[in-house]
C-alpha cells in the first residue's frame, strides 16, 4: 500500500511525502526510523498513469512462458506446421493472458507477418534479443538448433526449466505423499549475474540465495546476502508462520528488511563522513541492523545449540531485537542518546539468546524484561 504522510523532523521542520508499506502501523514505524514524527497519514490508491489510460496488462508468468516456448519448440522440431503448432497450443492453454498472446501471434501471421515480426508486436513479452534469435532461425530454417547468447544453445532455458520442474508434490511407490525440493548452485565467472545460465535459472526458480565472498571473508555464515536474495514464496510462508507460530511474523519480517535496507543506504554516508554525521534515529538504524546481522542472521554450525533454531525461537530472537528498537525509538525524543542506550545490560542478553537450548524456549522471550528496563531508565531520568 502507498501512504501520503505529513510529519515533522527532530528540528520541527514539516515534511510531506509518500511511503510504501504493508500497513499503516508499519508505515509509521518506518517513518519514525527516519527520525520523523507523523501527525497525518492517509492511504492512497497506487495506480500509475499508464494503467489509468490503458488498463493494467495481464501478466504471463515466467513458468507459463517457459512451458509455452518449450512446447512450441517441440512441435516445430516434430515438423508440425507453424500455424498448426500455435493453434494446438491455443486450444491447450488455460491462461487467458497466454491465450491473448498466442491469438495475437496467429492474427499477425494470418495478416502476412513472419513469426519474428508477429512477436515484435508483443515486445512486453519477448525481448528484442529473443526476436532476433527467432529471425535468425527463420532465415536458416533451423529455429530449434540455432545458438543462443554467448554460444549457449537456444534450448538452454528449457533444459534448465525441465530440471527444476521435477520438484514439487510427489507420490511415492508406497502411496505416500511428500515433496521434492531441487536446490541448484550456479557459479558464474567473476560473479557476473547477467551471464546466460544465471539469467535462465533466475527466470525459472522462485528462490534465490546470493552467496557473497565478502561475507565469507568476514566470517559471517551463512554467507547469504540479506538484500540480494529473495523468495517469491514469502506470502505463503508469512501466512503459514502467522497462523502456526505468531501473528506478528510478517510484520516483524518486513520491519527487519526495511531496517537492513535503510542501513545499506546509510553505509555510504558513514564511509564518507563517519557515524557522527548521522542523526540519533539513523544511528539507531545502524545499531539495530548490526544486531539483526550478528544476533539473528549469523549462525555457528559447529555449535550444538546454534546449529538449529526452531521457527518459534527465530520469531522470539527477532522480536526481542525489534522490541528493543521500538522502545529506543520512543525515548530518543525524550533526550536520550543511542550511545547510552546500547550500553544497557539487556542488549547483551538479547545477543546471547541464540545459545539458549530449545528446551528452555520460554526464556527466549524478553518482552517483559525489555519493558521493565526502559521503564526503570525513564524513572531514573525523572529522579535526576
Amino acid at each position: 500500500m502507498e501512504f501520503i504522510y505529513k510529519a515533522k523532523d527532530l528540528k520541527g521542520a514539516e515534511k510531506i511525502g509518500k511511503i510504501e508499506a504493508r500497513s499503516e502501523d508499519l508505515a509509521v514505524q518506518l517513518l519514525q526510523g527516519y527520525g520523523l514524527i507523523v501527525y497525518d497519514l492517509k492511504a492512497v490508491e497506487n495506480q500509475g498513469i499508464f494503467d489509468k489510460l490503458f488498463g493494467k496488462k495481464k501478466h504471463i508468468g515466467t513458468k507459463e512462458l517457459s512451458l509455452f516456448l518449450r512446447q512450441f519448440s517441440t512441435l516445430l522440431s516434430s515438423k508440425v506446421p507453424l500455424m498448426d503448432s500455435l493453434k494446438t497450443l491455443l486450444a491447450q492453454t488455460n491462461s487467458s493472458a497466454l491465450k491473448d498472446m498466442i491469438f495475437n501471434l496467429i492474427s499477425g501471421i494470418d495478416a502476412g507477418l513472419s513469426l519474428s515480426q508477429a512477436m515484435s508486436r508483443e515486445s512486453n513479452i519477448f525481448s528484442s534479443f529473443y526476436i532476433e534469435m527467432v529471425r535468425s532461425g527463420e532465415i536458416s530454417g533451423r529455429l530449434e538448433e540455432m545458438p543462443g547468447e554467448e554460444g549457449y544453445p537456444a534450448y538452454l532455458a528449457s533444459r534448465i526449466a525441465s530440471f527444476y520442474e521435477r520438484s514439487g508434490k510427489v507420490k511415492t511407490l508406497s502411496d505416500e505423499e511428500g515433496s521434492l525440493s531441487v536446490i541448484g548452485a550456479v557459479s558464474p565467472p567473476g560473479g557476473d549475474l547477467s551471464e546466460p545460465v544465471v539469467q535462465a535459472t533466475l527466470r525459472v526458480v522462485k528462490v534465490f540465495w546470493s552467496l557473497e565472498d565478502n561475507l565469507a571473508y568476514a566470517r559471517h555464515f551463512p554467507a547469504i546476502h540479506w538484500l540480494n536474495s529473495y523468495s517469491l514464496y514469502s506470502e505463503m510462508v508469512d501466512k503459514y508462520y502467522s497462523e502456526n507460530v505468531d501473528s506478528r511474523w510478517e510484520e516483524n519480517r518486513e520491519l527487519a528488511m526495511s531496517i537492513l535496507q535503510r542501513e545499506s543506504e546509510l553505509q555510504e554516508i558513514v564511509r564518507l563522513v563517519g557515524m557522527d554525521a548521522l542523526s540519533e534515529s539513523e544511528k539507531l538504524i545502524m545499531v539495530t541492523a548490526n544486531s539483526i546481522k550478528e544476533d539473528f542472521l549469523h549462525q555457528n554450525a559447529f555449535d550444538d545449540i546454534d546449529t538449529y533454531t526452531s521457527p518459534k525461537k527465530q520469531f522470539l530472537m527477532l522480536n526481542n531485537i525489534l522490541n528493543f528498537y521500538k522502545k529506543t525509538l520512543e525515548i530518543l525524543y525524550k533526550g536520550f542518546t543511542v550511545e547510552e542506550i546500547v550500553k544497557l545490560p539487556i542488549r547483551e542478553k538479547i545477543g546471547r539468546i541464540k545459545y539458549i537450548n530449545e528446551d528452555k524456549i520460554n526464556d527466549c522471550d524478553l518482552t517483559e524484561e525489555i519493558e521493565k528496563t526502559f521503564k526503570e531508565l525513564l524513572e531514573r531520568a525523572k529522579e535526576k
